[in-house]
């Protein structure tokens, strides 16, 4: 009887870690994570990876906000847009951090926006996806 209740135990932690791994860990009620699609970039060697989002919070009609982090100081560089192929909307905040946030402006609701995330240099670190509303 120990040794099935203890199996069950472990089984229950090892579903909620695992369960944990894949729900965002910052969630907001603003964010349309459900529908935020991304997509790693290839061929990057930087020696900047992201380490924790992007993320797309406080989403309006016409404005969102873009955060995310890396594990070393990166240029804070967005090209966004209706366009997949070519986004021509930028937004760019001057000098390097690790802690990113920028607010991509003149939106239009109702519609799917598409960013990419823009190394120093201006090659796509990381592509995503989100929808107005």
């Amino acid at each position: 009887m120990k040794r099935t209740l203890a199996t069950v135990m472990a089984l229950g932690l090892f579903s909620s870690i695992a369960l944990a791994q894949y729900q965002n860990p910052n969630p907001n009620p603003n964010a349309r994570n459900e529908e935020n699609r991304q997509e790693r970039a290839s061929g990057i060697n930087d020696k900047v990876d992201i380490v924790n989002g992007p993320n797309i919070a406080n989403v309006t009609g016409n404005s969102a906000v873009l955060t995310w982090q890396t594990d070393n100081v990166a240029a804070t560089r967005v090209r966004y847009g209706t366009d997949r192929q070519n986004p021509q909307q930028h937004a760019y905040i001057a000098g390097g951090t690790r802690d990113h946030s920028v607010q991509l402006t003149g939106l239009q609701p109702h519609t799917t926006y598409y960013y990419e995330i823009e190394t120093r240099g201006g090659s796509d670190r990381f592509k995503g996806s989100f929808q107005t509303p």
